[in-house]
């Protein structure tokens, strides 16, 4: 299986910390891979939750998450040079598609 690496800095890994559920942040924060449809999964279930909570509307998330939206772009793009909105289209999706079979690891870069 193919491992992608992307790395990150402080406040980008921080940012994906808060995003990732358990057991992916504890992979995270050993330094494990994790399973792209896993890594992925968490991160639009975090940004679109507000959405699916009641708490705020598509239009309004679009409006207000625009740093959270670039930055899984930037995401995207390490995974799909040639797509970086492959996964902000599925934003709201009940199930995401993933095009590769592969593994991240984030590398925190100083």
């Amino acid at each position: 299986m193919k491992t992608v690496k992307i790395g990150l800095d402080k406040e980008q890994y921080s940012v994906l910390e808060k995003w990732l559920e358990y057991p992916n942040s504890s992979k995270l924060a050993s330094n494990q891979p994790i399973k792209e449809e896993d890594f992925f999964g968490d991160i639009l279930y975090s940004i679109y939750s507000s959405v699916d909570d009641g708490w705020s509307t598509r239009e309004i998330l679009l409006e207000e998450a625009k740093e959270d939206i670039e930055f899984l772009r930037l995401l995207t793009a390490k995974v799909y040079p040639e797509e970086p909105d492959f996964f902000f289209r599925q934003l709201g999706d009940e199930e995401i598609i993933c095009k590769h079979n592969c593994d991240i690891l984030i590398e925190l870069q100083l």
